[in-house]
Parts: C-alpha cells; sequence; structure tokens
C-alpha cells in the first residue's frame, strides 16, 4: 500500500477514519491524501448579473459556498496538523466541489489510491433506508479497497 485517501467532513466519525489512515500510513510508509469536498462553486458573473437585475437573491448562496471554501481548507489543514502530530509528513490536502458520495470514488480513481478510508455516520432504520450512506456509495463505487470506520 503505497497510498491512501481519507475524506473528512469535521465529523468526529471522519476524525477517527484520520487517526486510522494515519496509523496505516505510519505502518506501510504510505502516502496520505486528505479530501474534503464543499458544494460546487456559485454560478458565473453573468449569471450573478442576470440574476441581479431580475431581483434574484444569490448574495447568500455566493456568501455561503465563499465560507464553505475557507472551512474546508482550514479542515484539510487541521487534518495535516493532526497528521504530523501522529508522526505522518506525507501529506497532501484536496478541496474538492461537488458530493461527497461521487467526489470521493473520483478523487481515488484520478489519484491512484490504494485505499480509502471514510467514517460512518452510523445511520440506522428509516433515515438510512431515506437518505442512504455516502460510505456505502463510496464502498459501491470505488474502484480500490475502501475502509469504513466507525
Amino acid at each position: 500500500m503505497q497510498r491512501i485517501l481519507v475524506a473528512i467532513d469535521g465529523s468526529e466519525p471522519a476524525w477517527k477514519a484520520l487517526e486510522v489512515a494515519g496509523d496505516l500510513a505510519r505502518l506501510a510508509n504510505a502516502r496520505i491524501d486528505v479530501l474534503h469536498v464543499v458544494r460546487p462553486e456559485p454560478p458565473p458573473e453573468g449569471l450573478v448579473a442576470y440574476a441581479e437585475a431580475e431581483r434574484i437573491p444569490l448574495e447568500e448562496e455566493i456568501a455561503r459556498w465563499r465560507s464553505d471554501r475557507l472551512a474546508g481548507d482550514a479542515l484539510v489543514r487541521e487534518a495535516r496538523d493532526r497528521l504530523a502530530a501522529r508522526g505522518v509528513s506525507a501529506v497532501e490536502t484536496i478541496v474538492e466541489e461537488g458530493t461527497p458520495a461521487t467526489a470521493i470514488p473520483a478523487s481515488a480513481e484520478r489519484l491512484g489510491v490504494d485505499l480509502v478510508v471514510v467514517g460512518s455516520r452510523g445511520r440506522t432504520g428509516l433515515a438510512a433506508t431515506l437518505l442512504g450512506s455516502v460510505s456505502q456509495r463510496v464502498a459501491q463505487h470505488a474502484r480500490c479497497s475502501v475502509l469504513i470506520v466507525r
């Protein structure tokens, strides 16, 4: 195992996944890519101008996207610092746009990783049936091994 992708969202299960990925990377002398996925970028300027002319409010959406992007940047920096504290130095950080269930497997394939590590939110019952699970979707669609950490 040479390369591990760990996806984080700031949740407790994601931090546990980061710890496990860090331990595996240290044991295998592997590189870690830390990924955080944010919503797609705001609309292009031409559409923003049209929305303003038609009095369609987009300012809040654009501000929310910028805030999410800054929070994502801070999150992957914190993950890199946590890994460094665990003795893992070969770390790359990535903030991608999209939905986690599709962006994580796509990033894994693009980067050529050997393993994806994700945390499980532990949804059960009706919530799991209606909402599904990002970790389940990643496991179904990734072309490499996936470790789901509880």
